[in-house]
């Protein structure tokens, strides 16, 4: 080891420590909802494995008998519960205690009524489903479905209420391992009529065991203390609950009926025979069609906890969705006769064709699950049964002649169109009612959930780049800053940055000290840190912020040539202000530290004058040029985005122009990440303990701007939108929240005035100013942003919109 440090330290991260790939599964949207999807992989793989060895155990007519009697059991679980399950996911995340009393009267309620389903059915079937009433005509069986269609009804119901404990992990885990028990029955009890099915008693044969050991699990977890954040937030009072059963169950068992009655239709119609591809077919479909539910349940129960989200997280959630589910679909139409030729030749024959139209079904299906569980979060309840109704209704009525046209192929198609036309019927629907300006902001949405899909993946594939480090200038650097250790062996800890310039924390081995070394990637770059340098500069050498307890950034040696920039600075204490914001229990408290800071800053430095030419030119025409400059987007032409851009000068201008305004120090990108905190004693009370990047620094900011890019930017943060997003929103109807009025009200009580923040046309303004120094400070310090159509589209053109005209 040298003096020179360790260049491996240097090399990129394994992929399975790639940032993008841990982000991902640490976000709890997807780490539930790929937690459900790897469920449904593992017990659908072993669904098949299952079916294989029943179908080469068994005769094809135990089999078609067998699978019916199970479509009718899933059936029965499925009214029975009621939609307790969308229940649990929507309201559980947020009962805070009364989460277990919650869990108690759902299992009760569904398990009364699994069996009066059941109890039902077998009083029924020698009418409805002759082909099984001789397979439950005794007491043996009879009670044992009974108590089966129960015991199903609690095992599926477990898994929503893990879901919306956040502990999807264990639903694997508990789903796989039944399957592999089950499994290990079958073939034993092959050529047995025990409960009258060897099939179907070694599908139910274990639920015992299973239901009794979730019950523990989900115990333990509501034994746990309630944090902060599990504080009760959803009404969970019985008027609440009978609506939302009400319609939700209106839908479910229409959805329910309808694909029980098509199995059963298929049966008696077609055979014993033709109901084995049939239903064989739908099982291993069902598995796909799982994925886009466990993606849409895991929405649902996430929603419930983030209410401010559902859009950004329902973007996130199709993107996922997608991705996983087109693959596997076209996986299925491409092998499925060597899918169903696992269950036998015949199968193959006959089966393959079923299966490529079931496995397309799961594609308007996926959509449209989805926004069944946006619907569910916002309760608008009545569109969730006409939805599922309809959809129930037209594969009925097309799948009855269909049936006596083409067999069980005739009732897949059913099924398609059914899914079909009603996904494409949502989209027709929300169009017309919300205009185009509302199809335009999901497109921006699910297209930026698709980019920060591919950056994660991106980053997932191992690329040798080296980063910009010239040891013996990175050595001569660090003697001048008096940082160098002789002797001493060091290593480069890099940071995550979207900017041009690359950031590294400079680690010595036998010591606790850092510095920070930066080292511009472009020429842009280069004049970001040189604007910085000379920011710090300036305010470090300023009397009038001399008392001030906030640390600021301090180069230690910087080294500046025509091709590019490096420099040392000291390292800051403290805490990122992005997972303070980010967590519900610090962020008011976070925010109001932070703007405190930057007004008493400001405070310091201000002079009442008059806005004059110069200003505008400085802070409105030329941030706008620099804009205009940048990549076009997508939902502007070039003609409407001048115009657009120049109502946009012409509106701040009038605003401004002549205004007597208390103009003093501005950060000029006052975000949460640009802000460190340390925690006081004995009260661990928030202070905020530096400002960074000083970079988009101005000596004649206007009062009260950096505290409304402070409220915006954290918005974008905590709802995961683009700040473009955040700006039409605020622009259209100009507001603080309640949280962020309790934030100014606390800067009021300490003196300024702040006359801006509860007059609309001036929170209009001054919310513009904060988005055109946003845009123009991205452009300026990263070609990235530059040259970024889908940034350009969410940020600018977004906004811009608004200001436009049609041609």
């Amino acid at each position: 080891m040298t003096p020179a440090g360790r260049t491996d330290a240097l090399a990129p991260p394994p992929w399975w420590r790639s940032v993008g790939l841990l982000a991902i599964t640490r976000a709890p949207l997807t780490r539930n909802g790929y937690s459900l999807i790897f469920n449904t992989g593992v017990t659908s793989a072993l669904g098949i494995v299952y079916w294989v060895v029943a179908s080469r155990s068994y005769s094809p007519q135990e089999v078609g008998v067998a699978t019916s009697l199970l479509a009718v059991l899933t059936g029965v679980g499925g009214v029975a519960q009621l939609a307790f399950a969308n229940l649990l996911n929507r309201f559980l995340p947020a009962a805070g205690a009364r989460r277990k009393t919650l869990i108690a009267q759902t299992s009760i309620a569904a398990v009364v009524y699994s069996v009066a389903l059941a109890l039902g059915f077998v009083a029924s079937a020698p009418w409805i489903a002759p082909a099984l009433h001789r397979q439950l005509n005794q007491v043996a069986p009879i009670l044992w479905f009974a108590a089966a269609a129960a015991l199903w009804t609690l095992f599926n119901l477990q898994d929503s209420a893990l879901t919306g404990l956040h502990r999807s992990a264990l639903i694997p885990l508990k789903n796989s391992t039944f399957g592999l028990v089950k499994l290990a029955l079958l073939a034993p009890l092959a050529g047995t009529a025990l409960f009258g099915s060897g099939i179907f008693t070694a599908w139910t044969l274990p639920l015992p065991i299973f239901v009794v050991a979730a019950h523990r699990a989900i115990a333990r977890r509501l034994a746990d203390p309630l944090g902060p954040d599990a504080a009760a937030t959803a009404d969970t009072g019985f008027s609440t609950l009978a609506r939302f059963l009400g319609w939700d169950y209106v839908g479910t068992l229409a959805m329910i009926v309808a694909g029980s009655a098509s199995q059963i239709a298929v049966l008696d119609v077609a055979g014993a025979v033709a109901s084995a591809n049939y239903n064989l077919a739908t099982t291993i479909a069902f598995s796909i069609y799982l994925i886009g539910r466990s993606m849409s349940s895991a929405l649902l129960a996430q929603s419930a906890a983030e209410t401010g989200r559902v859009r950004a997280l329902a973007s996130d959630a199709v993107a996922h969705s997608l991705i996983i589910l087109a693959p596997a679909v076209a996986l299925v139409v491409l092998g499925a006769p060597v899918i169903m030729g696992l269950f036998g030749p015949n199968y193959a024959v006959d089966g393959a064709p079923l299966l490529r139209v079931l496995a397309l079904t799961s594609v308007p299906w996926a959509l449209t699950s989805i926004y069944l569980a946006i619907a569910r979060v916002e309760g608008h309840l009545v569109p969730i049964a006409v939805i599922q109704a309809g959809t129930a209704s037209i594969a009925l009525a097309a799948g009855i002649p269909l049936l006596h046209w083409a067999g069980g192929l005739g009732m897949a198609w059913a099924w398609f169109i059914a899914q079909s036309s009603v996904a494409a019927s949502i989209v027709v629907y929300v169009a017309a009612k919300n205009g185009r300006g509302h199809i335009v902001d999901w497109g921006l949405n699910l297209a930026g959930s698709f980019g920060k899909l591919a950056h994660a993946f991106a980053f997932a594939v191992p690329k040798r780049r080296d980063p910009p480090v010239e040891t013996e200038r990175l050595l001569a650097l660090l003697r001048r800053a008096g940082a160098a250790k002789s002797g001493s062996a060091f290593h480069l800890i890099p940071i995550a940055t979207q900017s041009d310039v690359w950031l590294a924390f400079v680690a010595w081995e036998d010591s606790r000290e850092r510095v920070v070394y930066k080292a511009s990637t472009s020429a842009r770059g280069g004049e970001a840190m040189r604007r910085a340098v000379h920011a710090v500069g300036r305010l470090n050498a300023d009397p009038r912020i001399e008392g001030s307890r906030v640390r600021l950034p301090e180069v230690l040696a910087f080294e500046s040539d025509a091709g590019r920039c490096d420099a040392i600075e000291r390292a800051l204490p403290g805490e990122d202000g992005r997972a303070l914001v980010l967590k519900g229990a610090t962020r008011e408290s976070a925010l109001a530290a932070a703007a405190a800071e930057i007004s008493r800053l400001h405070g310091a430095t201000a002079q009442a004058r008059e806005i004059d030419e110069d200003w505008l030119v400085e802070w409105i025409d030329e941030p706008a040029r620099r804009i205009a400059e940048c990549a076009m987007g997508v939902s502007l032409s070039p003609a409407r985005r001048r115009r657009a851009l120049d109502s946009f000068v012409s509106e701040q201008r009038r605003f401004w122009s002549g205004r007597t305004q208390s103009l003093g120090l501005s950060h000029g990108d006052y975000f949460p990440g640009n802000v460190l905190y340390t925690r006081g004693e004995p009260d661990e009370s928030l202070r905020v303990s530096a400002i960074l990047d000083w970079e988009t620094m101005r000596e004649n900011g206007p009062e009260g701007f950096d505290i409304c890019h402070l409220l915006l930017t954290t918005r974008a943060l905590t709802r995961g939108q683009d700040l473009g997003k955040v700006v039409v929103d605020n622009l259209r109807a100009p507001h603080w929240t309640p949280e962020e009025e309790r934030v100014i009200a606390s800067l009021k009580a300490r003196g300024p005035s702040l006359d801006w923040s509860d007059a609309p046309r001036s929170l209009r303004a001054l919310t513009c100013l904060a988005w055109l120094h946003h845009a123009d400070g991205n452009c300026r310090k990263s070609d990235v942003y530059r040259r970024s159509r889908l940034w350009s589209a969410g940020n600018i053109e977004r906004v811009l919109m608004d200001f436009s005209q049609p041609v």
